[in-house]
């Protein structure tokens, strides 16, 4: 008999599905490279690396012909929490519990840094850095998704993020601006990412976010938004 696909996940570049092995009724994901030979052995590399490093990271449970089987961690992405707080907290901004979890998700960051850095001699990057790429189960924060590291700096990956985190629906409400900035004030203050290549990568992505989804459309929105976000951050200095 065989196991039993249970749900397929929404995936631009594979076919991600949660499956249920039928012999002891657990749960593992199952990742199907559409294309790319080189993502394939570079996602089992890291999942293996960072596992055997202590990072939370899915485990490995067999891999073969471009398919990856892992361990389930849940449901809950990092964006599912912000999202529900935005919901419950609007107005006006409660940073405690946003603080907490960017925090743990700065020291998992940084962790990705280190072992990488040790395990090939260079400064890597996530790549594809967004909020639905970790997932958060009883609390700890989870890091999935690492066929897109490459060389780079941690104020790129930083960037992206704090480029999405504007702009998940609804986009730039005041309580993602409140987010983003103090996003934006633990990477600078207790993690040393240089404040203007971290808000020029941020730029960056706003930019390519802006043509991709909306043909260029908020472009002036855009450059309002970093001015004021800019302007915070120099009085700040």
């Amino acid at each position: 008999m065989e196991d039993r696909k249970l749900k397929t996940f929404i995936s631009r570049k594979n076919q991600v599905s949660l499956v249920k092995n039928i012999k002891d009724n657990t749960l593992y994901v199952e990742k199907i490279m559409k294309v790319n030979t080189r993502n394939f052995e570079k996602e089992v590399y890291y999942l293996h690396l960072l596992y055997n490093h202590g990072l939370a990271v899915p485990q490995v449970i067999d891999y073969r012909d471009k398919r990856i089987r892992m361990t389930y961690i849940g449901p809950t992405t990092l964006l599912d929490c912000l999202t529900q707080w935005e919901i419950e907290e609007r107005s006006p901004f409660d940073d405690k519990r946003v603080s907490a979890t960017f925090i743990q998700l700065m020291q998992w960051l940084e962790s990705f840094y280190e072992l990488t850095h040790k395990a090939t001699g260079k400064h890597m990057r996530l790549g594809d850095s967004h909020f639905r790429n970790f997932l958060v189960q009883d609390g700890k924060i989870f890091g999935i998704d690492f066929e897109e590291c490459c060389q780079g700096t941690r104020e790129m990956d930083g960037g992206r993020l704090c480029a999405y985190l504007l702009t998940y629906d609804p986009l730039f409400t005041k309580w993602k601006v409140a987010c983003t900035q103090l996003l934006i004030d633990l990477m600078v203050n207790q993690c040393d990412y240089g404040l203007q290549p971290l808000m020029t990568h941020m730029e960056q992505e706003l930019i390519e976010i802006n043509q991709r989804r909306w043909g260029g459309e908020k472009k002036r929105l855009i450059k309002k938004m970093m001015t004021d976000i800019a302007q915070k951050n120099k009085t700040k200095g």
